[in-house]
Formats: structure tokens, C-alpha cells, sequence
């Protein structure tokens, strides 16, 4: 399983140490019950923050919705 964190925020930088525990807690709790239809070593979950606007426009371009949203998720299926 591959997790990645991405700071696109043009002014704010990420707690490093708080999103490392969280990483691993999520990992661990992966491992303990993995999804249906396949192996964690062929999954992957990436987080990027980013600022309002950015947000804003990848809300409206992926969703149709305007204004800025807390989080956008996407399933790319198995």
C-alpha cells in the first residue's frame, strides 16, 4: 500500500508528525481488515491539500458544484 501527503497550500504547512501517526494508524487499521477484491500492495491513497480556491475549482471541474468543500474523494473501482 502506497499513502502519500502533498502540500500544494500556498502559506500553511502540514503537522508532519500529526499526519505520520494518522498514516500509520490508517495503515494498521488497513492491514487489519483489508478491502474487499485484492491485496493492499496494489492500493494507494494520496492526500494533497490545498487552498480555497484550488479546492473551489477542482470542486466545480470533477463534481459540478460550486464553492470550496472540505474533501473530494474518487473511486477509481478494482
Amino acid at each position: 500500500m502506497t499513502l502519500t501527503l502533498t502540500s500544494l497550500h500556498p502559506s500553511r504547512r502540514p503537522p508532519l508528525r500529526e499526519w505520520r501517526i494518522g498514516f500509520c494508524r490508517l495503515a494498521e487499521a488497513l492491514r487489519a481488515a483489508p478491502p474487499r477484491g485484492g491485496a493492499l500492495a496494489h492500493r494507494e491513497i494520496g492526500v494533497v491539500l490545498v487552498d480555497d480556491a484550488r479546492i473551489a475549482a477542482l470542486n466545480r471541474r470533477h463534481l459540478g458544484h460550486r464553492g470550496p468543500t472540505d474533501i473530494l474523494t474518487f473511486d477509481y473501482g478494482d
